[in-house]
């Protein structure tokens, strides 16, 4: 008797039972090896006249997909590897029949898969896992193609995005089996799903920043990518193809765009510089450079702006621009005392660090002290200076102004109100931006001297002064 000949047409009304109409007989009922495909009737219940209790493999869909965590199914598994002991395997072959018979291929499939996704526990996992490979195995025997179990599980009926099906796993795994290449076949099964390319690309890098179907998708769009290298498609012909070149005002929001940079990422080419080098061509410095300010204000076109101002940061500093040419390239002039801001003012800023990291300070200090007098120029940096958004832009600015103020750190102790901050003091942003300017003012014993007294005034115990001053110590020399 081999479970394996078992042939029941899926979506019968009829009670499930095998060719031989002996095996009803109470000699068959009592052999556990006519277990695995006798047992159960189309409403999942062991058969009552069977000498064993009734098991329950519930039929509602709300069930079937947790099936194998059933206690009732786990009765069942061990009757049935204990009938076939020691031949594991064929045991498993005897329950993959049962339940194929039971519920189908599809079915079927999808139950092995949601058992090994779902937080089940290690012994549902595993026999998921024994199921899944009795059952790719099954179909080697059957010499079933990949096609053929591509249209066995109804994906090629899937109208929305292949990937998100989870079944996809099991037909990826079987042409894996058939040591294949499950990527390029299912690009060909695939490809006549979408009007083109670009429509079937998009999808790809969509699917990309989904977790579950991340790993599918970068396989599929190197096998697409593949295909373009072939053709010789360059990454002008790939713009035109993605339809980059309509509406370039918003190139920036084309879906397509995402395509293009993982095709110049596929060729090992830099995007940004490419995408940048097109932009040039077609804007004027003063244009492309609040084009990518704004962009940067959307969400959906952050990070590729971010990543072409850091090329049009370096194409100023390569074609020697100054402090003063970027400020007019954004016309920071009329902004007045609302600088800070306005968006531009952060890459103007980014700039200067670029052109000189260790001056960067003091050359944007000179930049504004030329075009604001004292007072407002105080007012503008003390004002960003305490604004959250724009706070950590200044600090440098505010080292910059009190030291062209003359403060002494005793001056800025008081300015930042530090002797009303208790024994929490170091724990507070304003130390921090005390300890910052005593590093710019060449801190030596003196001004060491000057800290301890501060910090006695607070701290009343030598062991708490000690701590306070290493702690004062490694704020000031941080950097």
């Amino acid at each position: 008797m081999c479970s394996s000949n078992v042939s029941v047409a899926v979506g019968s009304s009829k009670n499930f039972r095998g060719p031989d109409e002996s095996l009803h007989s109470d000699q068959a009922r009592r052999d556990p090896r006519s277990y695995s495909w006798e047992m159960i009737d189309n409403s999942g219940v062991l058969r009552s006249s069977h000498p064993m209790r009734k098991i329950s493999l519930a039929k509602q869909s709300t069930n079937r997909m947790n099936v194998f965590e059933n206690p009732q199914f786990r009765t069942w598994e061990s009757s049935v590897y204990k009938a076939h002991k020691p031949n594991n395997l064929k045991a498993e072959a005897a329950m993959l029949s049962t339940l194929i018979a039971r519920y189908g291929d599809k079915d079927l499939a999808n139950m092995i898969v949601a058992a090994k996704t779902l937080l089940n526990s290690k012994r549902t996992k595993l026999i998921a896992s024994k199921m899944e490979n009795a059952l790719l195995n099954k179909w080697i025997g059957d010499k079933k193609t990949a096609t053929n179990i591509f249209v066995l599980l109804k994906l090629e009926k899937e109208t929305g995005n292949l990937l998100k099906i989870s079944v996809l796993r099991i037909w990826v795994s079987y042409v894996n089996m058939r040591r294949e290449d499950p990527y390029e076949l299912l690009y060909r099964l695939m490809r006549p799903k979408y009007q083109d390319d670009r429509a079937l690309g998009i999808m790809l890098a969509s699917a990309t920043e989904i977790a579950s179907t991340r790993i599918d998708a970068l396989r599929l769009e190197k096998v697409l990518f593949m295909k373009w290298r072939t053709e010789q498609l360059t990454m002008d012909d790939a713009f035109k193809l993605l339809r980059l070149t309509q509406n370039e005002d918003n190139v920036l929001l084309n879906e397509g765009l995402k395509t293009w940079i993982s095709y110049a990422k596929f060729l090992k080419k830099n995007p940004n510089e490419m995408l940048f080098s097109i932009l040039k061509k077609k804007y004027t410095c003063e244009v492309l450079a609040r084009k990518l300010v704004t962009a940067k204000e959307n969400e959906k076109s952050r990070g590729v702006a971010e990543g072409l101002e850091v090329v049009q940061i370096k194409n100023w500093v390569n074609n020697e621009k100054t402090p003063d040419d970027v400020f007019k390239i954004f016309n920071l002039e009329k902004e007045g005392d609302k600088l800070f801001e306005n968006p531009a003012t952060r890459t103007f800023v980014a700039f200067v660090i670029r052109l000189d990291k260790t001056n960067s300070d003091e050359k944007l200090f000179s930049v504004l002290k030329a075009r604001y007098d004292d007072e407002v120029l105080a007012k503008m940096i003390g004002e960003a200076a305490n604004n959250p958004r724009t706070s950590e832009m200044t600090q440098g600015l505010r080292n910059q102004l009190w030291l062209y103020e003359k403060k002494s750190a005793d001056d800025v102790y008081k300015l930042l109100k530090l002797d009303e901050k208790g024994s929490n003091i170091l724990k507070t942003p304003e130390f921090s931006t005390w300890a910052s300017y005593l590093a710019i003012l060449k801190t030596n014993k003196q001004d060491y001297a000057l800290l301890t007294l501060k910090l006695e005034v607070t701290f009343d115990s030598d062991l708490n002064r000690a701590g306070a001053l290493i702690s004062a110590k490694e704020f000031a020399f941080k950097n």
